[in-house]
């Protein structure tokens, strides 16, 4: 049920924002990680089981960057969301439709592999802008594999995801996997992602209810001016845009910022909702804002309910965290930050480059 919105309505301040819904506790630290590091597609584990035929992607991080990094040093990491220093925004989001290339009929391929745990980080490495991360998609000779999701739960997940992209122009795109084949959507326009359906289908959903808004040509000629309510990724998908369809344009930097907040808080699930009556109810475990302009990433823990950011820099030296939630044995630690946490970061290892 994650929601990604793109707040361009007023060009000059675009914001990226995003909930992570999860069923359960995750562990996540903020990451700092400087650019000039020479960094793996695959985790050594996974690159030691290679045949001498098979090979992992490798690259050089071309830009700064900061992430929102689930997981641990235990079970593995992987980047959920995070903005370089050119103001490129990358999104992970859950995508069930996803699906792999077989692995066998790639078994003496020589492609180079990357992990969908490390394919938002790679993203932000590499690329200036939306443009640029399209060239290269469109282009690339890499085969992104799947992971197990590092929330630390007993019954492993598989890590399928799609990514959503979105720069300081303004420009929005979504990349899905399908039978290990980049699908790519890409328009200013593609303001909203959630988990599911395929982005064809919540295209299609997008148009339907502009008509009904009467935000299209033609026009209907009685429009209805109503929300759907409900917590499905169609609901917030359907939510999300109507409320970007009724906004006016924000006059500064500051009120796009609470407007693109306030924006999400409308697709924000209840801590302790579980309406299936599970085990693990899924809630909305974190938010996060992106600042293109003035590079400034926030997150905001649902359970201590106040802000921490980052600015990047296009000068970071090394890599650096700061927990944020602590998991251990189940029991959830959720460290009570506030504000800037430059003074809160210690250094550590870079985990895609090792």
């Amino acid at each position: 049920m994650c929601t990604r919105i793109l707040n361009s309505l007023n060009p000059n301040f675009p914001i990226t924002a995003r909930n992570m819904d999860w069923s359960r506790p995750i562990n996540v630290y903020l990451y700092q990680f400087p650019k000039g590091e020479t960094k793996f597609g695959l985790s050594k584990q996974e690159r030691d089981e290679l045949t001498n035929e098979q090979a992992s992607l490798e690259w050089t991080s071309a830009y700064s960057s900061v992430a929102s990094v689930m997981g641990d040093d235990h079970i593995g990491l992987g980047s959920a969301d995070g903005m370089n220093s050119e103001g490129l925004v990358v999104n992970a989001l859950f995508d069930s439709d996803s699906s792999f290339a077989d692995e066998a009929l790639h078994h003496q391929d020589s492609t180079p592999r990357l992990s969908v745990l490390r394919w938002a980080q790679f993203t932000l490495d590499s690329f200036a802008n939306v443009n640029c991360a399209l060239e290269y998609y469109r282009n690339s000779h890499i085969l992104l594999i799947s992971g197990v999701v590092p929330d630390g739960a007993e019954t492993a997940r598989e890590a399928k995801l799609h990514l959503s992209l979105s720069d300081s122009a303004g420009n929005s795109a979504i990349l899905e996997i399908r039978e290990g084949k980049l699908i790519i959507h890409s328009d200013s326009t593609y303001r909203v992602v959630t988990n599911q359906p395929d982005y064809d289908t919540q295209l299609k959903l997008d148009y339907y209810w502009q008509y009904m808004w009467g935000k299209t040509e033609p026009k209907i000629k009685t429009p209805v001016n109503l929300a759907p309510g409900g917590v499905t990724s169609t609901q917030n998908f359907e939510r999300a845009s109507y409320y970007l369809a009724m906004t006016d344009s924000a006059a500064s930097e500051d009120e796009a910022l609470a407007q693109t907040r306030t924006m999400l808080g409308t697709c924000t699930t209840p801590v302790g909702f579980n309406s299936h009556h599970s085990e693990h109810g899924t809630s909305t475990r974190w938010s996060n804002l992106a600042n293109s302009i003035n590079k400034t990433y926030y997150f905001i823990n649902q359970l201590t309910l106040t802000p921490v950011w980052l600015t990047i820099h296009k000068n970071i030296k090394d890599c650096k965290r700061v927990e944020l939630v602590q998991v251990i044995d189940n029991k959830v630690k959720n460290w009570r930050l506030a504000g800037d946490l430059e003074g809160e970061l210690v250094n550590c290892h870079d985990p895609l480059a090792y």
